[in-house]
């Protein structure tokens, strides 16, 4: 028996289960929450420009810095747990039906987003924030997914919940956590996690491909989402 197996077979109360996963998510929050004020504490000591395109780019690094920080104490965590983050489906084989349909769901999904008047006109950017938001897109679609569905949906397996509550408790968290992108965002987000739930429970739990999925969004719509949500949400006429 693996360390893994082991430990999933352990017992776990639902509600310690629920805290858990809820708590992970809720870390993550906090710690690219500090990363953010500390970054923007900088940026004014620095007397950096207070301009949108500036504040864009303290955003994206700030969450770039939390949730490389967030990963290596998550790894910290399962290390004490006896536990990696391929017990979560780091490096699981994926399904081909759950790559395609990721991908798919994540190219629509953007291209929707994309349409919003709001965002159109920053789609086109070629510049250091773009830069900056690929290399997001990639440590976010990494680490996003390995605590919202990996670390999650394992928690709630231990203590035998639900597989369709599992996801959709997975969906509502993830939606909650983006809170400051307005309703909209929140149930988008959620809808989105709830499809990624669905694709990582059922495509034998790898996490490959509901990350190329998330990559494959923030590809997408940012910096332009960012802009538009540092801006105001202007749509214009």
């Amino acid at each position: 028996m693996t360390n893994g197996s082991f430990v999933a077979s352990r017992p776990l109360t639902q509600r310690s289960a629920w805290t858990r996963a809820v708590g992970a998510v809720a870390v993550l929050f906090v710690v690219n929450l500090v990363a953010l004020e500390l970054l923007m504490l900088i940026s004014t000591l620095a007397h950096w420009s207070g301009d949108v395109h500036t504040r864009a780019e303290v955003g994206i690094g700030s969450a770039i810095i939390g949730e490389v920080v967030f990963l290596v104490l998550l790894i910290w965590w399962l290390h004490r747990e006896h536990l990696t983050l391929d017990d979560l489906g780091l490096r699981k084989r994926p399904k081909a039906w759950a790559v395609f349909v990721a991908v798919a769901f994540a190219v629509a999904y953007g291209l929707v987003t994309a349409s919003n008047p709001g965002l159109r006109p920053n789609l086109g950017l070629h510049d250091f924030l773009k830069a900056e938001a690929v290399v997001a897109a990639v440590v976010a679609g990494i680490v996003e997914e390995v605590v919202s569905r990996g670390y999650f949906i394992f928690e709630l397996q231990r203590a035998r919940v639900p597989a369709w509550l599992q996801i959709v408790g997975s969906g509502l968290v993830f939606g909650i956590a983006h809170f400051n992108y307005s309703v909209y965002g929140v149930a988008s987000a959620a809808l989105l996690g709830l499809v990624f739930g669905a694709i990582y429970q059922f495509g034998k739990r790898s996490l490959a491909p509901v990350i190329a999925g998330h990559a494959v969004i923030d590809l997408i719509i940012e910096p332009a989402l960012i802009l538009w949500v540092l801006s105001g949400f202007p749509i214009p006429h």
